[in-house]
């Protein structure tokens, strides 16, 4: 004899299969909607992303729609769109081939403000080419002889004469008077906005960078020299990540440091 559960199990079973049979046309195309959508979905997946063509026109994210003139009637800004201004830009400030990928290097000179941010932007390289720059900085500086010290004098351990003969002091190198010299201040006055912008400038990096200012008949008040800022430490950066610490630690000596001289200030 079947048990009271299995019966009103069969029972539930009878009524739905009796519904479903009964079912008017409204509630066939409200069952039929959830199919429709995942079909929709389907057709709607965007294509597979086509390998990337070389030049300065690489598009890596799809194209979407967009309204065929600004609602806020800004001026359109033009940016560059040669990429041989591009490679005589990173020739100057790397003083050779990079070693970068062509997308690589636009990344690195591209703002988030560009193209609402559709585009790859620098905004990580340059948080990570930032910290690289300031890590090489501080080492320059414990390696770098201020000269208000003088020359070298050789070192000779500080003796005392007491009843019972020399005593000998504990020891202390002079180079470590050299660490008072690593200091946030010292950093930040080798690094400073006015001697990083004056070298973008030389090198010709606002010219090829891509962004979009607020306003494109004043681009100083925009900011254009800390963007330009922003797109050095993504070079540094992405230098760093492709071809390693000691190619990054040599062009920030050689190339950025070498020309940044800034006087040392003792903490003590």
């Amino acid at each position: 004899m079947a048990t009271h559960t299995t019966r009103q199990t069969a029972s539930t079973l009878l009524t739905t299969s009796r519904c479903l049979r009964r079912q008017t046309p409204a509630a066939a195309r409200l069952l039929a909607v959830p199919s429709a959508r995942r079909c929709m979905h389907q057709e709607q997946q965007p294509p597979a992303e086509a390998a990337p063509s070389a030049g300065i026109s690489y598009r890596p994210m799809i194209n979407r729609n967009r309204a065929p003139f600004s609602l806020r009637g800004s001026k359109p800004f033009a940016i560059n769109e040669d990429p041989e201004k591009l490679d005589t830009m990173y020739q100057s400030l790397l003083g050779g081939n990079p070693g970068l990928s062509e997308e690589i290097k636009l990344q690195a000179v591209t703002h988030k403000s560009f193209d609402h941010g559709w585009q790859p932007y620098n905004e990580k390289l340059a948080f990570f080419g930032k910290l690289v720059l300031q890590m090489h900085t501080s080492l320059h500086h414990l390696a770098t002889r201020p000269e208000s010290l003088g020359p070298r004098k050789p070192h000779t351990a500080p003796t005392e004469n007491d009843a019972n003969g020399p005593v000998l002091k504990p020891f202390h190198h002079p180079d470590y008077h050299y660490l008072t010299f690593v200091n946030r201040q010292n950093v930040l006055d080798t690094l400073s906005a006015g001697k990083l912008g004056h070298l973008v400038r030389v090198v010709g990096l606002p010219e090829v960078m891509r962004w979009k200012p607020a306003d494109t008949n004043d681009l100083v008040r925009s900011g254009q020299t800390d963007v330009a800022v922003e797109c050095l430490y993504a070079i540094i950066g992405a230098v760093a990540l492709r071809r390693g610490g000691d190619v990054a630690g040599r062009l920030v000596r050689e190339r950025i440091l070498s020309v940044l001289g800034s006087p040392l200030r003792s903490t003590e």
